[in-house]
Parts: C-alpha cells; structure tokens; sequence
C-alpha cells in the first residue's frame, strides 16, 4: 500500500511508518518476567549499609551482593555518606616526601628482584643435589 500526497507539484510517494515496536512484543512480555520497578530503601537502611562497606573495609561488590542491592547502589551511598559525614582526606605529600617516597619504591621493587633471584636459585640447587 503506498501513500500518496498531492501537492501544487504533484504527487508526492509518503514512506510507510517507521516501526520500531517489537511485532513479537518486548522480551518481558514474552518470558512473563516483569521488572519490579524502582525498590525504596530507608535513609537509616542506607546509612547502615555504607557504614558497613567503610567501618569494614569489606569490597562494595560484597555487601552489594549480601544484601541483594546492585554495586552501584551501594557505591553512590558509600560516596553519599563520605559528603555527608566528610571523612578527613590525607594532605597530598610535599616534594621532599614524594621523592623520599620514589626512592623507597625504587629500593622495594630492587629488593624484590633479588629476593626473586635467591628464591629460584635455591631452588634450582636443592633440585640439583637430590
């Protein structure tokens, strides 16, 4: 079925309609599974669960998954609660410190190496003698 329209110009071909339903119907009407909208949590409720993340230091990703809450949730109030209740930041190293620090780190991972090193040689000479 085509559409025409008649203009001073002539006729003019119209495009049919742009469907963009789904003819089969959305996925949740298909599996009978329906979102359960929007869960409301008490600011008490929220509170306790940020404080739980913080005072514990237990991963976001746990409690999130301990309480049934999507990790994002429980991020935006962790984040909330630490406007709120402005936890007291750590002033940013002074130069002197930050070089102290590189230096400590440059040592650290040189130490490391040589402790790697020492480990597989020891291991390679007790293998040897047995």
């Amino acid at each position: 079925m085509t559409n025409y329209v008649v203009t001073e110009y002539g006729a003019v071909e119209v495009p049919r309609p742009f469907r963009t339903a789904d003819p089969l119907g959305s996925s949740a009407e298909r599996t009978g599974k329906l979102s359960k909208g929007y869960r409301k949590f008490s600011p008490e409720f929220r509170e306790e669960v940020a404080r739980m993340v913080i005072d514990t230091s237990r991963a976001i990703a746990d409690v999130a998954r301990e309480y049934g809450i999507n990790e994002t949730t429980v991020g935006n109030w962790v984040r909330a609660y630490r406007e709120k209740h402005g936890e007291p930041e750590e002033e940013p190293l002074a130069l002197p410190e930050r070089a102290r620090l590189r230096e400590l780190e440059r040592k650290t991972r040189e130490l490391e190496m040589k402790c790697a090193f020492l480990s597989k040689a020891a291991a390679y000479f007790a293998a040897e003698h047995r």
